[in-house]
């Protein structure tokens, strides 16, 4: 099952995180598998996770994979994107968090591990949390990189002929220590267009976390029509936000939240409700729309006028045959 898992996720972090090769070597991409891609904790001191990491060598050849800890911050692109600080200094309150961090083989505590071609194995994240630990968010990449990449840059190997495989992956952990306070957040945006001639309609919802721990928001957006009835509703799963982080929400990856009705026209609201954790709070806010097709109209109105004229002239030739005939 691990197998097939790590085939379908193949999560690759070169978007993330860049290994620099000399531009005399001729390189070519790593495949590698990882599960998960994204682990989430939450914890009260004292406390100590243990956290299986699977990890599988996709290629034909031996490969040995360096271990890294990299803090990160939510991107500025509210896309869900995360950066690595330049200053490797993250978002919690203990700047010496990570020496709390490990990873282990069996019985032994590794930096670095080995992997035979299409090799599968599992490794464990282990954290020790101890009991005057201050409540906190920590969020950190585990960063398996290819040690070949990391000789070469030190100058430790010939750089003449080779043939390098070149690259990583990594896994995001999320970890939450408590108590947590109360979650506090804003609707940063909720936007549409204010005018559409036809559907799909697309909304902009941006959300600011302003509290002490990440959260989790979810929601929906109802339509009303002129008339005040409720025509449609768009359901908001639930979407991580790190704290002091603002995030435009998805569905679908696509960029903008799309109500899928076609055929509209007057005056719509759309009312946004969300909820921060499920302790709350809940924030609304609403906003008008309106629709007319304007195609659609004009091929009506030129579709009466033939109508017009045709009677016209079927009444013309009626009325001079009427006359013919007297």
């Amino acid at each position: 099952m691990y197998i097939n898992c790590i085939k379908l996720i193949a999560v690759f972090l070169l978007t993330t995180y860049y290994l620099i090769l000399p531009t005399d070597i001729q390189a070519a991409s790593v495949s590698l598998g990882i599960y998960p891609p994204l682990t989430e904790f939450e914890v009260t001191p004292p406390a100590t996770i243990d956290e299986p990491i699977t990890l599988q060598n996709l290629n034909n050849i031996p490969i040995t994979l360096s271990v890294s800890l990299r803090p990160f911050v939510a991107s500025t692109k509210a896309n869900g994107e995360v950066t690595f600080p330049a200053d490797n200094r993250g978002v919690g309150v203990n700047p010496n968090f990570l020496d709390y961090v490990s990873l282990w083989e069996n019985t032994n505590r590794v930096k670095e591990v080995t992997l035979a071609p299409g090799q599968e194995k599992i490794v464990t994240l282990h954290i020790e949390i101890p009991d005057n630990e201050f409540a906190s968010d920590y969020y950190f990449s585990i960063i398996f990189s290819n040690k070949v990449d990391q000789l070469l840059e030190n100058d430790t190997l010939t750089k003449d002929n080779l043939t390098i495989i070149k690259g990583g992956v990594g896994i995001n952990v999320l970890l939450t220590i408590g108590p947590k306070s109360r979650p506090k957040g804003e609707i940063e945006e909720f936007s549409s267009p204010a005018f559409v001639q036809q559907g799909p309609v697309p909304f902009i919802v941006r959300v600011k976390n302003t509290g002490e721990h990440r959260t989790k928001v979810k929601g929906t957006i109802l339509i009303k029509n002129i008339f005040n009835q409720y025509i449609g509703k768009i359901e908001i799963k639930d979407t991580n936000i790190l704290t002091n982080a603002i995030r435009q929400l998805q569905i679908d990856n696509e960029d903008s939240i799309l109500w899928k009705e076609s055929f509209l026209i007057g005056r719509y609201t759309a009312v946004l409700t969300l909820m921060f954790s499920e302790q709350g709070p809940i924030f609304t806010r609403s906003i008008v729309f309106y629709a007319f097709p304007l195609y659609f109209s004009l091929g009506v109105f030129i579709a009466i006028i033939l109508l017009v004229v045709i009677k016209k002239r079927i009444y013309k030739r009626f009325h001079m045959y009427n006359r013919h005939k007297a």
